[in-house]
């Protein structure tokens, strides 16, 4: 009985022995392997468009962006931000440092993005498919992967310039570049990437939204801008603008865009001959997108954080409807009626005391205790201190407009809405 019961048991650890591998080997069901990646061209595109998470968007995350859209106009004379959100007051009072500067910091997160970038750029060529599909994939991240540098480099000035990617074996000590060599490596990988991208795509192309010859033109010019900008330029090369000039006018050379001459409000909200890039929403995961950007900047009485406020220097800085500034005497603004006869993009883009907004239809609350969609920030009013929500405030009773946030999105600009708007009332007070 002993010798059978041990012929079984030897038997039995035979079966498992040579199943265990057949068992227990199995792919995972929830994420897909290495090689799975590398060798499907979709699945190497999807590893792609994860990596267009490095451009801008108009989501208010505390921790998981590297787009400060939100935190740049408050860390100036532009806005207010009520919870100093990003460490925008240690700026202010000119106390940054290694130790406070916190999520305000980008270069860990954007250096992830340049990792998983080289990692692409090092598999790319050996992955099979259609040829002209993989040039185009590895356009668009050699795009990207200019684009992180450049966010670095207007942040931190000369970095480390990584071009293949780590491993566990690799030599992790790295090279500080000057910022003229970065800007020369910038704009080298986006002269490559727009070699092999298409000029541009239409509102209907399925690639619409994707990285293209214009838009790696386009910031092109930035990065040179930035170089002939007195901060890096301060003997006023003028060869350095005259670089910035020769990379802006190849834009306008394409006669694919203009400047937009409708209504100002519609350009936020209507695709135009004036946007270069633009970076689409999905409309499923609204909240992070429109309806979070909306609670942020909205009055308390609609039941808005008022996060974000324009300064009283901003709403200065839009003239009178004839485009003087309102410092002006022949201007006609009179301090004791601010809001009349003002530039229409004031009306477009500030919510102030008198203003309405909001469709009347959401605003039944408002209108049952009393009240209309005329916004209150008067003393006691809807949306004062002693109105709804009354810790969410605006502090400087202004608040912003939602759709402008998304007209920095279009052009992927990497400055402050606001920075945007002033430069526009400066330069082009005729701009409607």
């Amino acid at each position: 009985m002993k010798n059978i019961l041990f012929t079984v048991f030897i038997i039995t650890g035979l079966l498992l022995t040579s199943c265990t591998k057949s068992v227990l080997d199995k792919a995972p069901l929830d994420s897909y392997t290495d090689q799975n990646v590398w060798n499907d061209l979709s699945l190497t595109q999807a590893f792609a468009n994860n990596l267009y998470n490095i451009l801008p968007n108009p989501e208010h995350n505390w921790d998981n962006t590297t787009n400060r859209t939100w935190a740049l106009s408050s860390a100036c004379d532009e806005a207010y931000n009520k919870f100093n959100n990003y460490n925008a007051s240690i700026m202010n009072a000119g106390e940054f440092s290694h130790d406070n500067i916190e999520i305000f910091d980008i270069w860990s997160r954007t250096d992830k993005y340049i990792q998983d970038c080289n990692i692409f750029l090092s598999k790319i060529e050996d992955v099979p498919g259609d040829a002209s599909e993989r040039n185009r994939l590895k356009g668009e991240v050699t795009f990207l992967r200019a684009y992180a540098y450049f966010k670095l480099i207007r942040d931190y000035g000369g970095v480390p310039l990584i071009t293949k990617p780590f491993d566990l074996n690799s030599d992790f000590t790295a090279t500080l570049c000057s910022f003229a060599d970065c800007v020369n490596f910038v704009c080298n990988e986006l002269d490559a990437a727009a070699k092999l991208l298409p000029v541009n795509y239409n509102t209907g192309d399925a690639n619409f939204g994707r990285a293209t010859k214009a838009a790696a033109m386009a910031i092109k010019s930035r990065v040179l801008l930035y170089d002939a900008s007195p901060l890096w330029n301060p003997t006023n090369d003028m060869g350095k603008w005259q670089k910035a000039s020769y990379a802006a006018k190849a834009v306008i050379d394409l006669n694919i865009f203009q400047l937009y001459q409708g209504n100002y409000a519609d350009i936020f909200t209507t695709m135009n001959p004036e946007l270069i890039m633009v970076r689409g929403i999905n409309k499923k995961n609204m909240w992070s997108a429109f309806e979070g950007v909306e609670m942020f900047l909205s009055p308390i009485g609609f039941h808005g954080k008022a996060s974000f406020a324009p300064s009283q220097n901003l709403v200065d800085a839009f003239g009178t409807a004839d485009g003087k500034e309102i410092t002006d005497p022949t201007s006609g603004y009179n301090p004791q009626h601010p809001y009349h006869n003002r530039d229409p993009r004031f009306y477009a883009d500030i919510v102030y005391d008198g203003r309405p907004y909001g469709r009347p239809g959401f605003c039944q609350d408002r209108y049952a205790a009393g009240h209309t969609n005329v916004a209150e920030f008067y003393e006691g009013g809807l949306d004062s201190p002693q109105g709804w929500d009354t810790w969410n405030n605006s502090m400087t009773r202004y608040t912003l407009v939602q759709t402008r946030v998304f007209h920095q999105q279009n052009y992927l600009l990497p400055i402050p809405r606001e920075e945007i708007l002033r430069t526009n009332l400066k330069q082009n007070p005729g701009y409607n």
